[in-house]
């Protein structure tokens, strides 16, 4: 998929600052998705993963009970963010660079959040999907240690 092979391409670019990169969807079918097209996510499975949904501290799916990105200290992200079919309004950089629908829980998780764009995927020359973009610079220890904290409090954990 078109889509998919241009977040290959953005996390090259940011993975040549020096720091891995992997890839954070804000939904968990488009977490599979790309873990299923993207060869190299395909490939890194078994081992570590390269694509992960965003992080809760409640279960919304499968994902919450799966490792997540928490060791991925000081490492960079793709946020990959599909746009609304019908109201396409692009996510704002700051939403990203927090977590957790309740907004007294929101913490910074990446030191930097930058925009990087929309792109279209065409089928038959017509708009299939837009995607949102994000370069997500050095994930916070103390961002994901919160995250833990709460998993563990909230009984859902691994333990």
């Amino acid at each position: 998929m078109a889509g998919f092979c241009r977040s290959a391409w953005i996390r090259q670019g940011l993975a040549a600052e020096g720091k891995p990169v992997f890839i954070i969807a804000d939904h968990y079918g488009l977490a599979g998705e790309i873990s299923f097209y993207l060869p190299e996510a395909k490939a890194a499975v078994k081992e570590q993963p390269l694509v992960y949904y965003q992080t809760s501290p409640f279960p919304r799916n499968q994902f919450f009970f799966w490792p997540g990105y928490t060791n991925r200290i000081g490492e960079s992200a793709i946020f990959v963010h599909e746009l609304d079919r019908v109201n396409p309004a692009p996510m704002a950089a700051a939403d990203v660079s927090k977590n957790g629908s309740d907004p007294a829980s929101r913490r910074p998780l990446f030191e930097n959040v930058t925009d990087l764009g929309t792109r279209e995927v065409l089928y038959h020359g017509q708009v299939s999907r837009r995607f949102q973009f994000f370069a997500c610079r050095n994930l916070r220890a103390a961002a994901m240690q919160s995250e833990l904290n709460a998993k563990t409090q909230s009984g859902e954990g691994a333990k």
